[in-house]
């Protein structure tokens, strides 16, 4: 999970209306508002194909809170990014593939040195996998900073 804080010239409703009316006719913007001088929204793409098109679309959720600072100064706004559900269960369901690979190759203590090539090649397209998921979660935080601060600027 990646935090970022950043302070705004507008107040909270200003904010949210700007970042509803760009996002909202998307259908991945869902907002809660808390009290009148704070306000929470999440910002999604939801999976509408299959697991092999992992790679195709945007794996973040953010989560933000918006809150009211000064009325001269405007609001502070909150965001955490994190990386959706089905992309950690794919991962994880990876790894537990590989360690058990490794732990049924370790308990028969076999000499065929094509298992033990399998079981290498399979733990290294694993470690790409992980690097490969973290690049592209880093460059998807990095666009809806640049999105989000389009929009709250304007």
């Amino acid at each position: 999970m990646k935090k970022w804080n950043f302070q705004a010239k507008s107040s909270p409703k200003e904010i949210f209306e700007k970042l509803e009316s760009s996002l909202g006719r998307a259908h991945i913007f869902a907002l809660n508002k808390n009290s009148k001088n704070s306000m929470k929204f999440r910002i999604r793409k939801r999976f509408l194909v299959g697991l092999d098109a992992l790679n195709a679309q945007n794996k973040v959720i953010l989560n933000g809170e918006i809150f009211q600072v000064d009325t001269e100064n405007g609001s502070n706004v909150e965001i955490s990014f994190t990386k959706h559900p089905i992309l950690k269960w794919v991962v994880y369901l990876h790894i537990i593939f590989i360690l058990g690979l490794l732990a049924a190759l370790i308990f028969k203590s076999s000499s065929n040195m094509s298992i033990f090539i399998f079981g290498g090649i399979l733990l290294a397209v694993g470690t790409l996998i992980w690097l490969h998921v973290e690049k592209e979660f880093d460059k998807n935080v990095q666009e809806y900073k640049a999105l989000i601060s389009e929009i709250v600027r304007d």
